[in-house]
C-alpha cells in the first residue's frame, strides 16, 4: 500500500482488484497499529474513515478495522483543504466552498462597511479569492453550473467594493474596472502555469507523462506539444493533466519555450487578454 503524510494527517491507499488485495490493505492498516503500540502512540480510531474511490456500478465490499475496532465507511471526506468523494467529482467541494466563501463575504460586507473601496478589495482579494482558488487546479470544474456558482461570489464582491447594487449595471464592466479577472481566466492561468512548471522542472514527470506527440499534425501550435490523453469519461477529459494539456498545444510557440515562470505567466495572460 501507498501511504501520504502531511503534518498529522496520513492517508494509506491501495488498488482493489480483489480479495486478496482487500486483506494486503488490511495487514497493512494492523501494521501500523502495531508501531504506533510500539511507540506508544494512541490513534483515535473514531476519527479514522475508509472509502472505496470507484466510479463503477458494483464494487468489492470489505470491513476494515483499527485495534480490533471496525472503521467507519463515508461517501466524502475533508483532506488538506479538499473534499474527495468516492466518485472524484467536484461539485460537493464546490458548493461548500462558496457557502464559506459567502460567509466570509458577509462578515467582511459588516466589517468593513464605512472603508475604502480600495480597503474592501485587498480584503477580498486576500481573505475570499484566495479560498476560492485554493488547490483549484485540481477541481477546476467544467460544468457551467458550477462555474455561474464560483463567479457569483466575486460578482458579489465586485458590488461590495463599488457600492454599486443597480441590477442594470454591468457586473462586467464593474469588474474591468476594478482589474479584477474572472474566476475561470485566473484558474485556466494557474492551470497552464502549473504545467508549464512540471514541463520544464520534472523531467522524469515529462518522459513518462508529458511526452511529444508520436506523429506530427498541422493542428499542432507549437513545437513543445504534448500526447493528448484520451479518456472514455468527460470527467477524466475534463480533469487537470487532459484539459491543460489541450490548452497548452494550442499556446503560440514564443510562449511555450518562454522557460522563465514570471515571463511565461506575463506572455500567457497577454495572449489570453487578446481573445
Amino acid at each position: 500500500s501507498s501511504v501520504r503524510l502531511f503534518a498529522d494527517d496520513c492517508v494509506i491507499y491501495r488498488r482493489i482488484n480483489n480479495s486478496s488485495d482487500q486483506e494486503l490493505l488490511q495487514d497493512d492498516l494492523s501494521r501500523i497499529q502495531k508501531w504506533c503500540s510500539d511507540w506508544l502512540m494512541q490513534l483515535n480510531v473514531s476519527k479514522c474513515k475508509f472509502m472505496h474511490i470507484s466510479r463503477k456500478r458494483s464494487i468489492l465490499h470489505f470491513s476494515y478495522s483499527l485495534n480490533s475496532i471496525a472503521l467507519s465507511q463515508t461517501n466524502s471526506y475533508r483532506y488538506l483543504g479538499i473534499e474527495i468523494t468516492t466518485n472524484l467529482t467536484w461539485a460537493n467541494h464546490i458548493t461548500k466552498l462558496c457557502a464559506s466563501a459567502s460567509r466570509s463575504l458577509g462578515f467582511i460586507r459588516r466589517s468593513l462597511s464605512m472603508s475604502t473601496a480600495a480597503t474592501r478589495q485587498l480584503a477580498y482579494e486576500t481573505y475570499i479569492r484566495t479560498k476560492l482558488e485554493y488547490a483549484s487546479t485540481i477541481w477546476n470544474p467544467h460544468q457551467a453550473y458550477l462555474i455561474d456558482l464560483l463567479e457569483a461570489i466575486q460578482n458579489r464582491a465586485a458590488r461590495f467594493i463599488t457600492s454599486q447594487y443597480k441590477s442594470q449595471l454591468s457586473i462586467t464592466a464593474l469588474k474591468s474596472s476594478l482589474g479584477i479577472k474572472s474566476l475561470t481566466f485566473r484558474r485556466k492561468t494557474s492551470i497552464l502555469c502549473l504545467l508549464h512548471k512540471l514541463y520544464f522542472n520534472f523531467p522524469a514527470l515529462r518522459e513518462n507523462l508529458l511526452r511529444a506527440p508520436v506523429r506530427s499534425s498541422r493542428r499542432l501550435f507549437n513545437s513543445l506539444s504534448i500526447q493528448r490523453l484520451h479518456g472514455s469519461t468527460n470527467y477524466f477529459n475534463q480533469s487537470f493533466l487532459p484539459s491543460a494539456i489541450e490548452s497548452w498545444n494550442n499556446l503560440p510557440e514564443h510562449i511555450v519555450i518562454e522557460t522563465n515562470p514570471s515571463r511565461f505567466r506575463q506572455l500567457l495572460i497577454d495572449h489570453l487578454n487578446d481573445k
